[in-house]
């Protein structure tokens, strides 16, 4: 499961594992779907993720009738999330928000 407190960087390993586990297990590649089932989060977070994962050439989605499909591509490019500051504006203000209280 990933908590929300997790830097890009971890979320990106979790998963591209998903992927190969979910692979492996179901003979098929999974669908986004399938993978925040298997890792416990959001639609939304699984989207995010994903997007991100396709920008950086590290996951490839095959448009499918019945769903997208998740492969993995280059699964060395998670380290250049390492490379940068990983967190977002977002995570930033939540950041200050709860050091506020």
């Amino acid at each position: 499961m990933i908590s929300s407190g997790t830097d890009l960087y971890t979320d990106a390993h979790l998963f591209v594992a998903a992927i190969r586990v979910l692979t492996h297990c179901n003979q098929t590649p999974p669908s986004v779907e399938k993978v925040c089932r298997q890792l416990k989060i959001s639609l939304e977070r699984g989207g995010f993720i994903m997007r991100q994962l396709e920008k950086e050439e590290i996951i490839d989605i095959v448009k499918q009738l019945h769903g997208d499909r998740l492969f993995v591509k280059n699964h060395l490019n998670i380290e250049n999330f390492q490379q940068r500051d990983s967190q977002s504006d977002l995570d930033n203000a939540l950041s200050a928000l709860k050091a506020e209280k």
